[in-house]
């Protein structure tokens, strides 16, 4: 998916688009210009979670990660 440009084009033309990325940065890129161009919410598949919802339980995650850390 890169950052986005598929995505976008289908967006924009009322297409449906299938799209994978592996690497983490690219796939926030993407979803930030999704979101700014599109009144549609981002959803995770998996968990049903919009895209800020699975962000902050993952920084969660992540910080009570940080704290059990010895």
């Amino acid at each position: 998916m890169g950052s986005g440009t598929t995505l976008l084009a289908a967006e924009q033309t009322d297409r449906i688009c299938y799209g994978a990325e592996i690497e983490p940065k690219y796939v926030e890129v993407c979803i930030e210009r999704f979101k700014a161009a599109s009144d549609k919410p981002a959803i995770h598949i998996e968990t049903g979670l919009t895209f800020e919802e699975l962000k902050e339980t993952r920084l969660k995650e992540t910080k009570m990660e940080v704290i059990h850390v010895e």
